[in-house]
C-alpha cells in the first residue's frame, strides 16, 4: 500500500514542476467583473424602468406602491419591506397615496385612522391575511392579534379604555 501511495505522488509530481504548479492561470477576460456589474444595472434598469435603480428599501417599497394594481401587489411590497412603510409613504406624491389608499381594505383603513388618533402605536398584517398584529400605546408597549371579524369591536373597547385612563 505505501508503495502504491509513493507511485502515485511520483506520478503527481512529475505532471507539473514547481513553478507551473504555483502560477496564476491566465485570465482571458479581465475586464469580466465589470462587465458583470452593467449586465447586473441594466437588468436593474430593465425591472424598475428607470436609469435610477432605487437605493433604499423605502424607495424600492414606494415604487412597488406607484405600480400596484391591487391590493395583493401593495400587500405583498408591504409584507417585504414592513419597516420601510411610512418611509416609502412620505416619497409618495398625493396622487400616488390617494391610489394606494383606495387599494387598501376597510381594516387597514381603520387602523391606519387609529393610529394617526394616537391609539395604537403600529400595525401589521400577518402573513395569513384578515389578521392584524397591533401595537397599543399601554405600558410597556403591548402586542395583540385582532382579526377582522372583531376589529371595530376591539377598536370600540380601546377607545373607552383610553378614554377612562385619560379622566
Amino acid at each position: 500500500m505505501q508503495r502504491e501511495l509513493e507511485t502515485l505522488w511520483q506520478r503527481d509530481t512529475e505532471e507539473y514542476d514547481c513553478e507551473e504548479y504555483l502560477q496564476e492561470p491566465e485570465e482571458s477576460n479581465i475586464d469580466f467583473e465589470e462587465d458583470e456589474i452593467e449586465a447586473v444595472e441594466s437588468t436593474l434598469v430593465g425591472m424598475f424602468g428607470t436609469n435610477e435603480v432605487p437605493a433604499t428599501d423605502a424607495e424600492v417599497l414606494a415604487d412597488i406602491l406607484r405600480k400596484a394594481s391591487d391590493y395583493s401587489s401593495v400587500r405583498r411590497g408591504l409584507w417585504q419591506y414592513q419597516q420601510a412603510k411610512e418611509e416609502a409613504w412620505n416619497l409618495l406624491s398625493d396622487s400616488e397615496r390617494k391610489s394606494v389608499w383606495q387599494m387598501l381594505p376597510e381594516a387597514i383603513k381603520k387602523l391606519s385612522n387609529a393610529k394617526r388618533e394616537g391609539l395604537i402605536v403600529n400595525f401589521y398584517e400577518m402573513e395569513s391575511g384578515g389578521v392584524y398584529k397591533v401595537f397599543t400605546t399601554d405600558y410597556p408597549l403591548i402586542e395583540e392579534t385582532v382579526s377582522n371579524s372583531r376589529l371595530d369591536r376591539w377598536l370600540a373597547d380601546l377607545k373607552v379604555r383610553q378614554n377612562s385612563d385619560c379622566n
